[in-house]
């Protein structure tokens, strides 16, 4: 071994030498630079081996650290971009989801605004078949234009600051001057913006300015001597004194509201002589009175206050006076007067010209004349800057559109409306019409002495005609007020059983001050304003049928001062948008025409029904407020009559009434479920018509609550034998326990010893053992048949006994075979097929 390793050895160090020798002679000729054919050849193959193994070795090497390179460059870009994102996250919890990030695309943003406008209730993740769309108004050529504006003012506002500051002026200029032409408002200047009431605010700003110069430099200090004083009318829109206050820095006091005068057709005018009174009292009291706002077209009625009046005694004491409604938009229905001087409305008014002409997003415009500019600006009626200015950009642009002749047209057509309906509402009998002015009253009362007298009040009152502006009133207020009598002798009767009732009503409130009795005239004033109450339902109610009947009439109900709920439509406000015509007035009338034999005959009824409900000792009178039917009963069960009923009591007989009403509407929907003040259930019958059977409607009521009553006593029954069945299953129950551990022995129920007790004696074994309670029969019964055999037995099959049981047994086989079914239930025909087979079929195994 050690020769032969020693061979080896010498093999590998010739071997080495011969390597060496053979690199010092590739070697030599590049230091002697001799070349030799052999060099040329190594050169060539060491060029092949490259091209054609290592240079694509090194590509594909090259190419997939390239890929690998690019995939951590990935995944590393990824893991960045994830950070940044949780980072961002972070940092904008506070924003909205709909601003966070880049935003959102402009289509799904267009799609989100769609829905918006075509439902009224929409919102995301919505139920679409319960979305709404609204009543679309009609819009014209005027409206879009008007519509249009807003973009090109948004465009305007982008040009440089001298271009956009000429053409904002020569706008505002030309608006200023068509308006006051068109009102007759000589020397006036124009303020906009779009709350009507910051205009109002704006010109009590310029009143004060007036009165008391030095406010700018003292602030309140200028009032304290000497508080101003503001005075509205009673008729005014709600909370105006509150408001005026709150932007003025004013106490409450400093509002004093004047009383309506008490003439028929006038109940919304100012009283002009509490006015004068008014003025004198603060006057001694050392209070400066400032600011009279009057109407020319009261919000609720469309009354117009005596302006003609105002105006001499705001003259004399030197208020300023400040004149807005509905009604100034007649004046431009007549052309500018040449022989006589312009009419004078007061020192300013207010124009609501988009509603009166039907123009969206035009603002609201105060005609004012101007004295001082720098109290102009101090009081915030000058428009400084451009994107003030361009707000009147719309209107400039519609009236414009319109010219005088379409102004005259939309105010005739409006005017023409409530006429046409006046008209109408003049032939019905139970209509009462409240915004018609008293003018022959009035012309009785004011009648002059001599002719002289008479040219002077004809000419007076062509004059005032227009300074009053009572030529025309395109409001008309009316109201539902029952007149059930109809001949003459029908109607003395009436008015002496009507005296006879007065009568006997003052002689019990005489009785009820002597005696001081105070239950009685609270009964007596109750009475009295459930009349009332009731009215108000009815006419409510009337407006609401209307306003389900008929689209394209706006009708709204208001509360007007001693005369209650009445329907107010308004044509010049609302008839151009919804496109109203004499064709819907018409309909109008028709609707009304149709309603009107059903209110009556529910109103004659009412005393009927009390009659009937009387005789049933089941029911009781139950009053609802704001209710228009019959009235409303309660049904109370023979058990909880002639007691004190509980908590308890009540909530069953609220359920039982809930109940009937239910079964009620199934038949008939007139009847409805309510509840009054102390949220008592009751039976609501609705409007009827002469036709009525009030005996056979109320003994239907009575005949459903029976069968509703009997149906809920079954079920409290049903409850209470449920209960006694479920105890005695448990009692059954306990005593099989106890027979088991009697005849099992106690050591079976020891844990340990039972587990040797069943390896030596195995118990027998047995099936699931339970109580089945049958509905049918009110029975308790084992569940052993039903779990051993699988199917459930008849109540006769299992008193058979053991012989029933076998004859089940020897069917177990053939059920076995079929699938399992998922309920213990079977079927009737599978009952029929196994339980009932004679014993001919059936073979034991």
């Amino acid at each position: 071994m050690a020769a032969e390793n020693g061979k080896n050895l010498e093999k590998t160090a010739s071997k080495q030498q011969e390597s060496s020798g053979k690199v010092e002679d590739a070697k030599a000729p590049l230091l002697t630079n001799s070349k030799k054919p052999d060099t040329e050849f190594n050169n060539v193959l060491e060029k092949k081996f490259y091209k054609s193994f290592m240079n694509p070795m090194l590509a594909t090497l090259e190419e997939k650290v390239n890929e690998n390179n690019e995939i951590l460059d990935r995944i590393n870009k990824k893991w960045e971009d994830e950070r940044e994102e949780r980072k961002r996250e972070r940092l904008s919890k506070h924003v909205p989801e709909e601003l966070r990030g880049k935003g959102l695309p402009r289509n799904d943003i267009f799609k989100h605004l769609e829905n918006l406008i075509i439902y009224e209730n929409y919102a995301k993740d919505f139920d679409v078949n319960r979305l709404i769309k609204p009543r679309q108004r009609e819009v014209d050529g005027v409206a879009e234009l008007a519509v249009l504006s807003q973009s090109v003012a948004s465009y305007i506002s982008l040009f440089e600051p001298n271009h956009l500051r000429h053409l904002t002026s020569t706008i505002l200029t030309d608006t200023t001057r068509w308006l006051c032409r068109l009102f007759r408002f000589d020397n006036g200047t124009a303020y906009f913006n779009e709350d009507e009431r910051e205009c109002l605010v704006r010109i009590s700003r310029l009143s004060l300015l007036k009165k008391f110069p030095s406010l700018t430099s003292d602030g309140f200090d200028a009032l304290v001597n000497k508080p101003p004083v503001i005075y509205i009318s009673a008729a005014a829109r709600p909370g105006l004194a509150q408001y005026l206050c709150a932007q003025l820095s004013l106490p409450l006091w400093c509002v004093n509201t004047i009383p309506c005068t008490k003439k028929v057709g006038a109940q919304n005018k100012m009283d002009i002589s509490l006015l004068e009174k008014a003025i004198a009292e603060d006057q001694k009291e050392n209070r400066c009175p400032t600011l009279v706002i009057c109407y020319a077209g009261t919000p609720l009625i469309g009354h117009v206050d005596d302006i003609g009046k105002m105006q001499d005694i705001c003259s004399k004491h030197n208020i300023w006076l400040h004149v807005e409604g509905a009604n100034l938009a007649t004046l431009v229905l007549y052309s500018v007067p040449t022989s006589i001087n312009s009419a004078k409305t007061g020192d300013s008014i207010s124009l609501n010209l988009s509603s009166w002409f039907g123009l969206p997003l035009i603002p609201h415009v105060v005609l004012y004349k101007e004295q001082d500019p720098n109290d102009s600006h101090a009081a915030g009626l000058i428009q400084v800057t451009n994107k003030s200015r361009l707000c009147c950009l719309g209107l400039w642009m519609c009236l414009q559109e319109m010219g005088h002749e379409g102004m005259v047209e939309r105010v005739q057509g409006a005017v023409t409306l409530a006429n046409y309906l006046v008209e109408k509402l003049n032939k019905l009998k139970q209509i009462r019409h409240l915004s018609k002015r008293a003018s022959s009253e009035e012309e009785k009362n004011e009648m002059p002495d001599s002719i002289g007298g008479v040219a002077k009040q004809l000419v007076t009152k062509a004059i005032n005609a227009l300074v009053t502006f009572e030529i025309e009133n395109p409001t008309v207020v009316f109201q539902y007020y029952p007149d059930l009598t109809s001949s003459s002798s029908e109607k003395e009767v009436e008015k002496g059983k009507e005296k006879e009732r007065e009568r006997e009503k003052k002689e019990k409130i005489r009785e009820a001050d002597k005696a001081n009795d105070k239950e009685i005239k609270n009964a007596l004033k109750e009475n009295n304003d459930d009349s009332i109450s009731y009215l108000h339902s009815l006419n409510i109610w009337l407006v609401e049928t209307i306003k389900r009947e008929i689209g394209k009439v706006f009708l709204s109900a208001v509360d007007v001062e001693a005369a209650g709920a009445c329907i107010r439509f308004a044509p010049l406000e609302t008839a151009h948008a919804m496109g109203t015509t004499t064709g819907d007035i018409d309909a109008l009338v028709a609707c009304i025409e149709r309603q009107l034999p059903i209110l009556n005959a529910t109103i004659e009824m009412r005393k009927e029904f009390d009659r009937v409900v009387s005789t049933y000792a089941n029911l009781n009178l139950i009053k609802v407020q704001n209710w228009a039917g019959l009235g409303a009963v309660q049904y109370v069960p023979d058990g909880y009559l002639n007691r004190q009923w509980s908590d308890d009591d009540m909530k069953n007989i609220n359920t039982l009434n809930i109940g009937l009403v239910h079964e009620l509407k199934s038949r008939d929907t007139a009847f409805s479920l309510g509840f009054d003040n102390l949220q008592t259930a009751c039976v609501r019958f609705g409007l009827v018509t002469n036709a009525t059977d009030l005996e056979e409607l109320v003994g239907l009521v009575v005949s459903k609550a029976k069968e509703v009553e009997e149906a809920s006593r079954y079920l409290e029954i049903m409850a209470d034998v449920v209960k006694q069945g479920i105890e005695k299953a448990e009692l059954e129950l306990v005593e099989e326990h106890q027979k088991k551990l009697a005849s099992e022995g106690v050591l079976r129920q020891v844990p340990l010893v039972s587990s040797l007790m069943n390896w030596w004696s195995p118990p027998p074994k047995e099936g699931m053992k339970g109580r089945t309670f049958l509905l049918s029969s009110g029975k308790i019964l084992s569940t052993e048949p039903i779990y051993k055999y699988r199917i459930q037995v008849k109540e006769e099959d299992v008193k058979g006994g053991d012989s029933e049981h076998a004859k089940l047994y020897e069917n177990k086989s053939s059920i076995e075979k079929n699938e399992t079914p998922e309920t213990n239930v079977a079927t009737p025909e599978k009952r029929a097929d196994t339980v009932k087979k004679p014993e001919s079929e059936t073979s034991p195994k």
